[in-house]
């Protein structure tokens, strides 16, 4: 649930009426800026000045921001030992309730694992339209690699033939992230923090306001799901630069074993 952060004079951490955590900062001063790392705690958007109540939120909606105006609804996923989202391959999938405007430059980042498949293209991660031609996606395709769905303004589509030259393990988490440049026409595929697969577009995507789905290829398809785990998962308005990919890579490397 929604949880007050608090820190006083004497640098203890608060969360609620619970103090969990004291810095050992003894060369910090009143009013001297302190950094604080707080770690497997989820941090929810504070949109509306009303906290979450008890009953303001059913057991389905894993994610519900403030202000109510969105949710995720999360009936149609299991979770592991470790709390993970696990998601079978035949109809597993994880929706926004409204439309993402992902217009322009953009970056999409994933902490996952295969476990099977894929039902090509099974959708990991996607923003992207079929049926409009419009929006990208992240898919994992035959011979377990990742490809890239694009939908353009000739209303063509791709799914499968941008994809990485990394071969992904049945097992094995890694790190994934696409970053799209609108500027260059030009998108990225980076596995682990290491730049894989660069692609200059000939043809000019297309956006639409829509639904981010995980687990499946497209929002509105009942096909294509995928098989495995995916324990992370961000949209950015922005193309991360190479920097901040090995940044964020290393900020998850140990928690989840990644090579």
């Amino acid at each position: 649930g929604w949880k007050k952060h608090r820190i006083d004079r004497n640098h203890n951490v608060t969360v609620g009426d619970n103090r969990f955590y004291h810095m050992h900062t003894p060369s910090a001063e009143i009013g001297q800026t302190v950094t604080v790392d707080i770690t497997h705690s989820q941090i929810e958007q504070k949109d509306h000045v009303t906290q979450f109540t008890p009953t303001s939120r059913s057991a389905t909606q894993g994610l519900l921001p403030l202000a109510g105006n969105s949710t995720l609804n999360i009936a149609n996923v299991s979770f592991d030992s470790n709390a993970q989202m696990t998601f079978d391959g035949s109809d597993d999938h994880i929706l926004t309730s409204e439309n993402i405007a992902l217009n322009g430059s953009q970056t999409f980042e994933v902490i996952t694992t295969i476990s099977g498949g894929p039902q090509s293209p099974a959708g990991i991660i996607s923003n992207h339209d079929y049926a409009n031609t419009s929006n990208f996606g992240l898919n994992h395709i035959n011979g377990n690699r990742i490809g890239i769905s694009i939908g353009y303004t000739d209303n063509s589509r791709e799914y499968d033939s941008k994809y990485t030259t990394y071969t992904a393990t049945v097992g094995t988490p890694f790190h994934l992230v696409m970053t799209f440049d609108q500027s260059s026409n030009t998108v990225k595929l980076y596995i682990n923090g290491v730049l894989d697969s660069t692609f200059v577009l000939t043809k000019t995507v297309k956006f639409t306001s829509r639904p981010v789905v995980l687990g499946r290829w497209d929002y509105q398809y009942t096909y294509y799901y995928f098989n495995g785990k995916i324990p992370v998962a961000k949209a950015y308005n922005r193309a991360l630069s190479a920097a901040d990919v090995t940044q964020n890579f290393k900020k998850y490397q140990t928690r989840f074993g990644l090579a």
